[in-house]
């Protein structure tokens, strides 16, 4: 009896066979027996609903998937599927978010529709993102969200902030006027 892995769907090698004669002779070949296991998708869910990074006002912040994946972050969980991706539904208005150089727009059709391949939105492992945000921008600010997609269906949809650190600007004195009112000793 063959029982398949848990939350497996999909074409899987059961075993593999070879015959042998009354006088113990192989055959040459082994035949592989592969079983077609139909059933639903097990949906993604992401680890945390909000994943804050560090930054500083002013400078571009990048994020990686390998850091976003963390378990501490935005783990993508699926029980079925290898595929994990991340597909990026809304982005802050207050900076630009690029991947690979190319300023990257939301995919609003998730969860309807699936991405498509290649697309701006989709980060894949290997990938970066870098977020250059407004000069003004600081404390926490919500830069992204994004889905968790398995191939086949997306997770809830979760959040990335970035806490830029204000940067202390010494003041500079540019003009002085005659002061009155005031006493020498």
């Amino acid at each position: 009896v063959w029982i398949p892995p848990v939350n497996v769907t999909g074409t899987q090698v059961a075993f593999k066979v070879s015959i042998q004669d009354k006088d113990n002779v192989r055959s040459a070949g082994i035949a592989t027996v592969s079983v077609t296991i139909s059933g639903s998708n097990t949906i993604p869910t992401l680890a945390n609903s909000t994943a804050t990074y560090a930054g500083v006002q002013g400078q571009a912040v990048q994020i990686t998937y390998a850091n976003l994946a963390l378990s501490s972050k935005l783990q993508i969980n699926d029980a079925d599927s290898s595929t994990k991706q991340y597909v990026i539904t809304s982005i802050n208005t207050n900076g630009t978010l690029f991947k690979g150089g190319n300023a990257v727009s939301a995919y609003l059709s998730a969860p309807g529709a699936l991405p498509a391949a290649g697309a701006d939105y989709v980060v894949s492992s290997g990938e970066t993102l870098t977020y250059i945000p407004d000069a003004s921008s600081k404390n926490t600010v919500e830069v992204f969200r994004v889905r968790g997609f398995d191939g086949v269906a997306y997770s809830g949809e979760s959040i990335v902030n970035v806490n830029f650190a204000p940067v202390r600007s010494i003041p500079l004195l540019t003009t002085a006027t005659k002061f009155t009112g005031l006493t020498q000793d």
